[in-house]
C-alpha cells in the first residue's frame, strides 16, 4: 500500500486541485448569476433589503475569487477570502430563517476550510512575506 508521502507531488495534489476547480465553477455561476441580475439573486437581495450595488460586488468578488481559486500560488488566499463571505451569507440566512442559504454557506465553507488545510504551505508562505 502506498502512502500519501510516496506519492508524487503532482499526486498528492490531486484532491486540492479537485475540490479548487469544483468551488471555483460554483463560485464564478454563482457570482455571474448576481452580477447579470439572474434570478432568484435580485429578488433574494430585495428581500433581505440589499441594494442591487451591493449584489453586483458580491458577484464581482465570488468571480474573482472563483478564477484565483485555480491559481495554486493564491488559492488559499483566495479560499480565506470566500469563506469571509460565505460568513456573511450564513449570518443573512441566519437572520431570515432560510434554511437553503444556512446550509449552502457552511458546506462551502467547510469546503474552502478543506482546501487551505490542503495547501497550507502557499498561505504560509504569503503570510511570511508581509
Amino acid at each position: 500500500m502506498t502512502t500519501a508521502q510516496e506519492l508524487p507531488p503532482a499526486k498528492r495534489n490531486i484532491p486540492a486541485i479537485t475540490l479548487s476547480v469544483l468551488l471555483a465553477l460554483v463560485f464564478v455561476s454563482a457570482g455571474l448569476g448576481k452580477v447579470m441580475d439572474t434570478p432568484p439573486s435580485p429578488e433574494n437581495f430585495t428581500r433581505w433589503q440589499l441594494s442591487m450595488g451591493f449584489m453586483h460586488a458580491i458577484g464581482a468578488l465570488e468571480v474573482a475569487g472563483g478564477v484565483a481559486l485555480l491559481i495554486p500560488a493564491v488559492s488559499a488566499l483566495s479560499a480565506v477570502g470566500l469563506f469571509a463571505i460565505m460568513g456573511g451569507a450564513l449570518r443573512t440566512g441566519l437572520a431570515f430563517r432560510e434554511p437553503l442559504h444556512i446550509w449552502l454557506p457552511l458546506t462551502l465553507m467547510v469546503m474552502l476550510a478543506a482546501l487551505v488545510w490542503a495547501r497550507p504551505g502557499v498561505f504560509t508562505k504569503f503570510l511570511r512575506r508581509g
